[in-house]
């Protein structure tokens, strides 16, 4: 193609009062598929395609423009229902020279996931979640991507697809209000010993009965993802000496042995029981009803160590499909009635045993003791008449 210019003519003063001339040169011609950018042919790039061995302005949208936003992770209560929420999106941008620019939206895809594992699979920008059963730091990862809406007159090469973002938060997980952590299991049967004579029955020394106890059941302790439970029995048991039911004979010169009652007292000690009245010794009842109380406390004691693996008693494993495990006082409640009747049953049975056992031990333990007296008296006095 000729190249034409135009002659411009223009006066001027100068030193030498001549007129200066000037020319004015439109852009060249440039080659198919090449533009004239102001000082060259540069070939069709950017904003512009060949049509036809001509560049025509077209759509330049920006590559990698961000998924841009922000999301709300909620803290939560084992199993309790929560509400992450998350406010993003995707503002594409295109220019054309000549025309102007755009800045459209895309579409997105949601992605929920959990660290802990639980399902979190929802297409949606606010997801409802349940908490797991243990308490612990959950990291919740959002993923949004955008689905690139179409295009209309696109530059070669251009696109609105962007990268994905993941979005991050922590939830923690912690336990119910009122709840606590513990992972020692405590079970205690215990009996006090009442002493007073008002207990007293008509032998000279009394032990039991062995009343029902007053059974404690505190709140579970959470540990490992599941209630450890305990429990407390205190029960009453009379173990006295009634001393106003006989006359005490403390030694063989007590005033109140004669010839007449001597044989009563020795055959009474000889047994080496508290079967008065009329006659007895404090120190000696004291000690078979000791026995007595120290036997019983034996039998609980078994009972206690075996309630250990009562199914009442045992580990709670938190299930958030079950409510009735979900709270400490939830947990509480549904196993109340059965650890009550398991620890009965136990104290029954202890009881039980303690009545099948009889004398024979309380017997021996006091025997040294009424033997004792049974010496002092006859070295004082003739016991002779009075043995078989």
């Amino acid at each position: 193609m000729t190249r034409k210019c135009i002659i411009l003519f223009t006066s001027s003063l100068s030193l030498c009062g001549l007129t200066m001339v000037t020319t004015a040169c439109p852009p060249p011609d440039c080659p198919d598929c090449y533009y004239w950018n102001g000082s060259s042919c540069v070939p069709c790039d950017e904003c512009y395609k060949c049509v036809d061995g001509d560049c025509v302005a077209c759509k330049c949208w920006d590559t990698g423009t961000p998924i841009v936003g922000s999301i709300n992770v909620q803290n939560a209560k084992l199993c309790e229902q929560k509400t992450h929420t998350s406010s993003v999106s995707d503002t594409d941008h295109w220019f054309k020279p000549g025309v102007g620019e755009g800045h459209p939206a895309d579409s997105l895809t949601y992605s929920w996931t959990a660290s802990d594992g639980t399902p979190l699979s929802s297409n949606a920008a606010n997801f409802a979640w349940r908490a797991p059963p243990c308490i612990q730091e959950v990291k919740i990862t959002l993923r949004v991507d955008d689905v690139p809406n179409s295009m209309d007159d696109p530059c070669p090469g251009s696109t609105r697809d962007d990268p994905y973002v993941d979005f991050q938060g922590t939830s923690t997980v912690s336990l119910p209000d009122g709840c606590s952590e513990g992972s020692s299991q405590a079970i205690s049967f215990a009996s006090h010993m009442l002493t007073g004579e008002e207990h007293c029955g008509t032998s000279c020394g009394r032990t039991g009965p062995m009343y029902p106890p007053t059974i404690t059941i505190p709140l579970p302790t959470y540990y490992d993802c599941k209630w450890i439970f305990s429990v407390y029995a205190d029960g009453n048991t009379p173990c006295v000496v009634c001393p106003h039911l006989f006359t005490e004979i403390e030694d063989g010169n007590d005033p109140d042995i004669n010839e007449d009652n001597l044989c009563d007292i020795y055959n009474t000690f000889s047994a080496a029981s508290p079967t008065c009245p009329p006659y007895g010794n404090s120190t000696c009842i004291q000690k078979h009803e000791d026995a007595h109380y120290i036997e019983w406390l034996d039998f609980l004691e078994a009972e206690q160590t075996a309630f250990l693996g009562d199914p009442s008693i045992s580990d709670m494993t938190i299930d958030c499909d079950d409510a009735t495990t979900t709270t400490c006082q939830a947990a509480a409640s549904a196993r109340e009635s059965a650890i009550v009747t398991a620890v009965y049953q136990a104290w029954a049975r202890a009881v039980t045993a303690w009545y099948d056992t009889g004398d024979t031990l309380a017997i021996e333990a006091a025997a040294a003791c009424f033997e004792d007296l049974i010496n002092s008296i006859c070295s004082v006095w003739n016991c002779g008449n009075c043995m078989p």
